[in-house]
């Protein structure tokens, strides 16, 4: 993918995990790799832990927004508990050191716990930023409140003819700012203000 100036980024696809033994470069980076993906059985254990990761997956798409109940099923119904931590890990993770901590990780039950701990990590910033909108809007909406019921005043007191109370009021104020001993720059911010 091409990216504003003249970066580019390319999207890989690893098929298994993979410790580098060797590396060179001839023209392209080439590698000798030795596979070290762990695969563990459905036992209770792994299912105990595909399941919290589930519900804690969950909860994420629920506090935040940002997973789908389809997506939540499909990932319930993954047999592998290799995959289901992955593609957790490669769905939820946005630092990069995260992603790579997970990625350096082969025990298939350390990496679990450690994504489970982010994924707690997830939902409490997410639960924040909740609070964070819902404490904006409301500010928000009180200055757009007092802001209406400003103008409601003004336009009674304009219809009542409190309004030429008002510009007298005014005037008054622009003569007495004209009579002050101040700079120039000064009297035109005070008169901006008026």
């Amino acid at each position: 993918l091409k990216l504003g100036g003249g970066a580019i980024r390319v999207l890989v696809e690893g098929q298994y995990r993979a410790r580098v033994l060797s590396c060179q470069l001839d023209g392209c980076f080439m590698a000798t790799v030795s596979g070290c993906e762990q695969t563990i059985d459905r036992d209770e254990v792994a299912e105990a832990h595909m399941r919290a990761l589930v519900e804690k997956y969950e909860e994420y798409g629920t506090s935040s927004g940002k997973v789908s109940p389809e997506t939540v099923l499909a990932l319930s119904d993954m047999a592998s508990p290799e995959k289901l931590v992955d593609t957790v890990a490669m769905n939820l993770l946005k630092k990069t050191e995260d992603k790579q901590e997970i990625l350096e990780t082969v025990d298939v039950i350390e990496r679990y716990q450690k994504v489970l701990r982010l994924t707690t990590q997830e939902i409490q910033i997410s639960e924040i930023e909740r609070e964070i909108a819902a404490q904006t809007k409301l500010q928000i909406d009180k200055l757009q409140k007092e802001h209406y019921l400003r103008e409601q005043l003004r336009a009674i007191q304009n219809s009542l003819g409190d309004g030429e109370a008002e510009a007298e009021e005014i005037g008054a104020f622009k003569t007495a700012i004209d009579a002050m001993p101040v700079p120039e720059a000064t009297q035109k911010k005070l008169l901006k203000e008026v």
